[in-house]
């Protein structure tokens, strides 16, 4: 997965690089301008943040040849119209936007880990840590050492590219190893 923050905003790529940075997510992100030409470089599971206006110029034959990929529109209030894509209102509070970021990396994508590759013992550390649990909670409960814990957790962390337990709950949610009722 690659991030790259195309609006031609200053102000609004930084913001959405904090954000990123904040839930945990430990992709390559780059700034770019010249949204057309960004395009040929990319391969796939590449995510684009770009502004309303980039987007509804981009040529329709570049959004159909390079569907692998996705793009997250950055618009205003005013800006409107029928969006196939998801988008972020430079309106919205740090918490919506939040929540449609972790949504947009969250999503079941060709070639990100998937729980298949996260082994059976793994997914019950993650379910520990998505409920709340320290290491010694978890080491006790599942009949590990501490190290133990400390290696599945790091193993975790590298299969899914997210370093946060902010992050690991919301991919834990979202792939329905846990409830949300279930968090401490």
């Amino acid at each position: 997965m690659e991030i790259v923050l195309a609006s031609n905003s200053y102000i609004t790529n930084q913001g959405i690089y904090r954000i990123i940075y904040n839930i945990g997510f430990s992709y390559p992100i780059t700034e770019s301008i010249g949204i057309n030409d960004l395009i040929f470089e990319k391969k796939e599971n590449t995510t684009i943040f770009l502004d309303f206006d980039d987007y509804i110029n981009l040529k329709s034959e570049y959004k159909e040849k390079y569907k692998h990929i996705y793009f997250c529109v950055i618009k205003s209030e005013e800006q409107s119209g029928s969006l196939c894509v998801e988008s972020i209102d430079v309106l919205d509070s740090e918490e919506i936007i939040l929540k449609k970021i972790q949504s947009l990396f969250l999503q079941p994508q060709k070639a990100s880990p998937s729980k298949s590759e996260i082994s059976e013992r793994e997914i019950d550390v993650l379910k520990c840590v998505a409920s709340g649990m320290l290491n010694k909670e978890i080491a006790d409960r599942l009949y590990i050492s501490i190290n133990t814990v400390i290696s599945h957790r790091k193993s975790i962390t590298e299969k899914l590219g997210i370093k946060s337990v902010a992050g690991l709950t919301v991919y834990a949610i979202m792939n329905q190893l846990i409830k949300p009722e279930e968090i401490l």
